[in-house]
């Protein structure tokens, strides 16, 4: 009778094994989520995507998509700009007003991906940067900082900015009733154009990680948990002729998503 016992649970785990094997790959698998609309809260939410071109740009779907699908939500606006930076006076730089007023004002969830187009204009960032205190437009740090304070105030519906008397909020389109948005910080991706953009992106990884950690904002690391690298990096640019390696296939979207995915459910509450 144990022997028996013994032999079925032998092949019960047996089963386990080759099924999750099966699925090792698959979307679902690989966030170990399940959807379940009794326990997570997302159906009917919004959620907008800050970022450049990497956000406006993709072929197939892009990581908006996959995101907004499987979770369930009820929309997303892509706020993405081609060639904006985090810092400058550029127009479309991040911490612009118009920008912020893209974002939708229904939006429960932000996502923040840039940096990408900084990495190319060789910035000096020192650890003094790294100061809540510090919003300086033209430095990278400060311009987060200052575009994280204006998303505060624009759902949070405050009476003066963070950085009243030094930057002026007047420009940027409050929401009629308050509320508390949840932000998601995404690190650049890497980039294999040259050898220089490839170390450059992982550098401003690290600064994009800092910021987040600066603000006890929540941050998805997509430049080292996106298993893209020198030998595989093709799988992730076959959509074009002549690869940029900076713009990503359905599969860099996809694989995008799911670091997004995981994250959101991981800090959305459950009841």
């Amino acid at each position: 009778m144990k022997r028996k016992i013994y032999l079925l649970v032998v092949v019960c785990l047996i089963s386990i094994f080759l099924v999750s094997c099966e699925n090792k790959y698959s979307f679902d698998s690989y966030l170990n989520v399940e959807f379940n609309e009794e326990n997570i809260n997302f159906q009917g939410k919004t959620f907008s995507g800050l970022g450049d071109s990497l956000t406006a740009l993709g072929s197939g779907n892009y990581y908006l998509d996959y995101v907004k699908d499987y979770l369930g939500l009820a929309e997303y606006t892509n706020c993405g700009v081609g060639g904006a930076r985090i810092c400058g006076s550029g127009e479309n730089a991040f911490w612009q007003d118009s920008r912020i007023n893209t974002l939708n004002d229904d939006s429960d969830y932000i996502t923040i991906m840039g940096g990408t187009n900084d990495v190319v204009m060789s910035l000096d960032v020192n650890d003094s940067d790294f100061v809540i205190t510090n919003f300086d437009t033209d430095n990278f740090v400060g311009a987060y900082n200052v575009m994280l304070s204006k998303i505060y105030y624009k759902y949070l519906m405050q009476d003066t900015g963070y950085y009243d008397g030094d930057i002026d909020y007047s420009g940027v389109d409050q929401v009629t009733t308050a509320k508390n948005i949840k932000i998601l910080i995404i690190t650049p991706p890497k980039m294999f154009y040259n050898y220089a953009w490839t170390t450059g992106t992982e550098e401003f990884a690290g600064y994009v990680k800092r910021i987040a950690d600066l603000w006890g904002i929540p941050c998805v690391d997509a430049n080292s948990e996106m298993e893209i690298n020198d030998i595989n990096k093709d799988l992730y640019w076959t959509h074009q002729t002549t690869p940029d390696y900076v713009h990503f296939s359905p599969l860099g979207h996809e694989n995008l998503a799911m670091l997004i995915i995981d994250k959101l459910n991981r800090i959305e509450p459950l009841f």
